[in-house]
């Protein structure tokens, strides 16, 4: 759940990280993101960013495979924060 506390945390980074891994075998695949402006916090369990298209087209892909609920903007495809604590 993202509490006060931590949105206050998350909003002072400079960048953020999108983490992806198809449904069976293959490599898990981390990428930056940023500026932290492109990143929304919508509620307690759901974040949003801007997608912007970089050398591959692994998280599209992956995000297509797993049936990912994500939502619009801009454009981007973004996964809802579900885990908790911050762990995303």
């Amino acid at each position: 759940m993202i509490d006060a506390k931590l949105r206050k945390w998350i909003e002072k980074q400079a960048l953020f990280f999108v983490a992806t891994a198809p449904s069976e075998g293959g490599h898990v695949n981390v990428s930056p993101k940023g500026p932290i402006e492109s990143l929304s916090i919508v509620d307690g369990r759901t974040i949003e960013y801007e997608d912007h298209v970089g050398s591959g087209e692994r998280l599209p892909r992956r995000a297509g495979e797993m049936g990912a609920a994500g939502r619009q903007r801009r454009g981007g495809t973004a996964p809802q924060n579900g885990s908790g604590g911050g762990s995303w």
